[in-house]
């Protein structure tokens, strides 16, 4: 069993990762995206709590169904 990311099959697998996705030299100039899927959509209704918003401390109910439905 692997206990540890460092183990020599993980890094194999890193390894090979990098490979096909070589890191930039600067990432300055690259976009990042970040999405909260609780805060994205929810198919089902209308955000829990009006305005969405106003209170960060609570569930929203964003789905990753939510996040299909908006891709092209």
């Amino acid at each position: 069993m692997i206990t540890s990311i460092f183990d020599s099959q993980v890094q194999a697998v890193l390894d090979s990762v990098t490979a096909l996705f070589p890191s930039p030299e600067d990432w300055r100039d690259q976009c990042i995206y970040f999405l909260m899927v609780d805060r994205f959509n929810n198919p089902g209704g209308a955000p829990r709590n009006a305005p969405f918003d106003a209170q960060f401390s609570e569930f929203q109910g964003g789905t990753f169904n939510g996040i299909r439905e908006k891709l092209g």
